[in-house]
């Protein structure tokens, strides 16, 4: 929890998806998130906002009940890792820009820092695409059954 905020996203959007992952139900109302971890509403309305944009967090609803429920997104992990991967794509554009910048400078520092983030980049991507040795493909079609 304490990563995601150090990295500026908003704390409470952290113990949002923290809370996700282990409570149950699965789903959870924005008034359950709010009480379960003492948040006001506007941050519950915030985060969960952001989450779903992301498609990391689903809404989904019932039959006969007119709350919004928010549970992890089946494919929630894999979109929350490919978010990363783009900014890892996008730090490597900023060295490369730099390069160009430099009009022929030879600069190790530049040139290291867009190598290191280049190999990040085609090393997470086939991590993400069930490429990389021991990984496991995730399944996005995979649906668990919903408690209520």
């Amino acid at each position: 929890m304490g990563l995601y905020a150090d990295v500026g996203l908003p704390r409470s959007l952290a113990r949002i998806l923290a809370w996700l992952v282990v409570c149950e139900p699965h789903h959870q109302s924005a008034e359950q998130l709010r009480v379960a971890l003492k948040l006001s509403s506007g941050s519950v309305s915030s985060a969960t906002r952001m989450l779903v944009r992301f498609g990391i967090v689903a809404r989904t609803s019932f039959p006969g009940d007119r709350r919004i429920y928010y549970e992890l997104h089946p494919d929630g992990w894999h979109r929350l890792m490919r978010i990363r991967l783009q900014e890892l794509a996008g730090v490597r554009h900023v060295a490369e820009a730099a390069l160009q910048a430099a009009r022929g400078r030879n600069d190790e520092r530049l040139r290291g820092m867009r190598d290191f983030y280049a190999d990040c980049e085609a090393q997470f991507a086939k991590l993400l695409n069930g490429e990389a040795a021991g990984t496991v493909k995730a399944d996005p079609a995979r649906e668990r059954r919903r408690k209520r």
